[in-house]
């Protein structure tokens, strides 16, 4: 193993993990953040059943009922039957919650872009380019749902 990407990876989760806490203070809402995250995986990966979400989220199928269930009532997403089980649901954003998952992200970028008014063009493009090895690496690790 490398240990000094290891060190590098480990940094970039914690320093993405403080601004994402820093973005999440700064925008008001009623709403847990694993409300919003589900949003982003349903975007992300598609419909999915309950049982995944809460499998990939690690927390208990009660605990993401709740949070479905409210996703549901605000119209953001739909539960709709699963053709290969007829007990359970699969679970997919809705119009609406595209749209408010991406205000949502859109504030919290916002939310944290005074701490990088000042960097410089060639700074933007690495960072846009971090974003993009972040992203391609993340689909060949299969950091997913499916």
């Amino acid at each position: 193993m490398d240990s000094e990407l290891a060190t590098l990876l480990g940094e970039i989760l914690a320093t993405v993990n403080r601004l994402e806490r820093i973005a999440y203070q700064s925008v008001e809402s009623s709403k847990s953040s694993t409300y919003y995250r589900t949003l982003g995986a349903l975007r992300q990966f598609g419909p999915q059943r309950a049982s995944a979400l809460a499998q990939h989220y690690r927390v208990s199928q009660p605990a993401m009922s709740r949070v479905i269930t409210a996703l549901v009532d605000d119209g953001l997403v739909v539960r709709e039957p699963d053709s290969t089980d007829s007990r359970a649901s699969i679970i997919r954003i809705s119009e609406l919650g595209e749209r408010v998952y991406l205000e949502r992200l859109n504030a919290m970028g916002r939310a944290v872009t005074p701490y990088f008014a000042e960097i410089s063009v060639v700074d933007r493009a690495v960072l846009g380019a971090a974003l993009e090895v972040l992203k391609i690496n993340q689909s060949r690790a299969g950091a997913g749902l499916a």
